[in-house]
């Protein structure tokens, strides 16, 4: 995937500003706290937020609780698009008795926060209530519907809208007999015809993601439990869901049309716990993310009925024979830079399918034919180093992209002007910024900012710049753990939901109406040094670790790494080897010189791997080199 050096620091379009954060935890002291605020955020209606979605009309955000079994409601300013918490209406008895709009018939239960109201089905934690452990969260595309999936209740959950935000439950649809109607069930859901005790193999089981048709027609959801994608009939006007049914890659899955490379728990099938979701603007395609099978699936759609047909799936990992491979595939799909995609985007112009890669630290490219839906993959950008992938690497990038921005990123949206893309970082607890090219879909990276401030912020590894209210490690500042981004649809703001700080952040973004003109003159690229290493493979060395490094301009050497060393007998309890990381080193190089770094084994280390030597155990070392000229470009 194209990348190129971003322009110098200075305001452009996409850039954001952070303003602010909304929390139910009392120890996130930076944020204005709701009045259920509580230790940790336990059942104040924002506990462990997983997703978040903003209304077409600009005037509503709301968020998905998974831990309080609640969709919490914000009113938006659209003029600035600050925040005011409205309530949240949730399922679990234990976060609800408030007798505000939405509350269930009776007495909230003695327990109850009194955060929340509770719908008429609410139970004891949630169970069986159609809104037990929410994943997603999707508004229709006329902001009268919104609707939540249940990961424990297999379930969709339907909310009516009113003109001013307000909700009023509609009910649910559930694969689990548990959830569906007496005798069997508690009543809370319609089940669907293959409904089953637990919900497995039902299509509907551990819902993860929902996604409306732009149409409005037609609702979709992954089942993370069954490999499958649902179908729902979306009734227009009244919001109502009718099932027509599932495709899964599980043999098992007998309520489900089964794809060609279906097989035995879905493996290597290509939908093998499959978990995001995303469709086209244009209403023709539906793509879905494998999990397990490091894969994206394409399925066309018949925009007059939204029936799906499976058209195939590409691959990162080799044991997907039922997919394409894209050239870096590898076993279990190591490296490769599709390992684990869990968040899907695609830009307006239905041209360009983005994915943010958990586990190789990436977003993956892909350029979409907009008369047949189906994907070429364009390349990755990675924050890990040693490059995976054949991946182009971001200026922060780090061994296993800790502390550079963009360690875990978990969600990727794309602007409705179609000149930025966003990702949102759980390790790093940052929000990384790329403005894109409306004819290519390249990218260019533009920076990140982080609540972290001795990690990846400006104490740390400098990789981002932090918030005002940035802490050490970004614990209780509102950013911690950022699960799911939402833009609205004028571009003018961006809304991150943080999972450990219970907590919806904003920021502001530069529109072209609030920009200066631009400086004249172009923006040169800068070429990174050349490096090359060298060093013996086998080393008999207990104490050091080396590597040869060379440079082709004048430029500075840091060498890190971690040995992993066998444990004899006798060495430790269980253990059968001890990582350990190395001490780096820096040296200066000049121009075509050679250097050898020795980065040393730590004490314990040391002791083990003597003994191990004894033994004839070899221990294994991994050894990052980055250089940096004196412009700041680095290799």
């Amino acid at each position: 995937m194209g990348i190129w050096v971003a322009a110098p620091a200075r305001a452009a379009v996409g850039d954001l500003t952070y303003r602010d954060c909304i929390s139910g935890e009392t120890e996130s002291s930076g944020c204005t706290q709701t009045d259920g605020a509580a230790d940790g955020g336990e059942y104040s209606g924002l506990n462990y937020l997983l997703s978040v979605a903003t209304s077409s009309d600009g005037k509503s955000v709301y968020v998905a609780s998974r831990y309080d079994s609640a969709v919490a409601r914000f009113d938006r300013d659209p003029t600035t698009g600050g925040l005011t918490y409205r309530g949240c209406t949730t399922g679990d008895e234990e976060s609800g008795g408030s007798t505000g709009p939405g509350a269930g018939a009776g007495p909230p239960a003695a327990h109850s926060s009194g955060a929340c109201a509770e719908i008429e089905s609410a139970t004891d934690e949630g169970t069986n209530s159609g809104l037990d452990s929410l994943r997603s969260v999707a508004l229709s595309p006329n902001a009268e519907s919104l609707y939540v999936v249940s990961g424990s209740d297999d379930a969709v959950a339907h909310f009516r809208r009113n003109a001013s935000g307000g909700l009023t439950y509609e009910g649910c649809v559930t694969g689990r007999v548990e959830s569906g109607p007496a005798p069997g069930g508690t009543g809370a859901c319609t089940a669907i015809p293959g409904a089953t005790a637990g919900g497995l193999d039902s299509g509907l089981n551990n819902l993860q993601s929902v996604a409306v048709s732009g149409d409005g027609a037609s609702l979709y959801a992954t089942s993370f439990g069954d490999d499958a994608l649902a179908s729902f009939e979306r009734d227009p006007d009244s919001g109502d869901l009718t099932y027509t049914g599932c495709i899964s890659g599980k043999t098992e899955a007998t309520a489900c049309e089964q794809i060609g490379s279906a097989g035995s728990a879905g493996e290597d099938s290509g939908l093998d716990r499959v978990h995001s979701l995303t469709g086209s603007p244009d209403g023709k395609s539906v793509y879905a993310g494998s999990q397990r099978d490091d894969a994206v699936s394409h399925f066309t759609r018949d925009r007059s009925s939204g029936e799906l047909t499976y058209q195939g799936c590409i691959s990162g990992e080799t044991e997907s024979a039922g997919c394409a491979q894209i050239g870096s595939a590898s076993a279990g799909g190591l490296d490769s830079g599709l390992d684990n995609p869990f968040s899907l985007a695609m830009s307006g112009d239905s041209k360009s399918l983005y994915v943010a890669v958990r586990d190789d630290d990436a977003i993956a490219g892909f350029r979409r034919d907009t008369d047949t839906g189906d994907l070429t993959y364009d390349g990755c950008i990675t924050a890990e180093l040693p490059t995976v992938g054949a991946c182009t690497q971001l200026p922060g990038a780090t061994a296993d992209g800790f502390d550079s921005g963009f360690d875990s990123p978990r969600a990727v949206v794309v602007s409705a002007d179609e000149s930025s893309l966003y990702a949102a970082s759980r390790g790093d607890d940052a929000v990384s910024h790329f403005s894109r090219a409306s004819d290519s879909g390249a990218l260019a990276y533009r920076g990140c900012i982080t609540s972290a401030e001795a990690n990846s912020g400006p104490s740390g590894s400098g990789a981002c710049d932090a918030i005002p209210g940035a802490t050490a490690s970004g614990a209780d500042s509102g950013l911690a753990s950022l699960f799911e981004l939402a833009l609205t649809p004028d571009a003018t703001s961006l809304y991150a939901a943080s999972r450990y700080d219970a907590a919806v952040a904003t920021f502001d973004r530069e529109s072209a109406s609030t920009l200066p003109d631009p400086l004249p003159g172009p923006v040169l690229d800068r070429a990174a040094p050349a490096l090359t290493l060298g060093g013996r493979k086998n080393q008999k060395s207990t104490r050091v670790v080396k590597v040869r490094v060379s440079c082709d301009e004048a430029c500075a050497a840091t060498g890190s790494g971690r040995i992993k060393v066998p444990v004899v007998a006798g060495s430790a309890k269980f253990a059968t080897s001890k990582k350990s990381k190395l001490k780096p080193q820096t040296k200066e190089i000049a121009a075509g010189d050679t250097v050898t770094l020795k980065l040393r084994l730590k004490r314990k280390a040391r002791k083990l791997a003597r003994r191990a030597q004894k033994a004839g155990k070899k221990a294994r070392a991994k050894v990052t080199v980055r250089v940096a000229d004196a412009a700041g470009n680095e290799a």
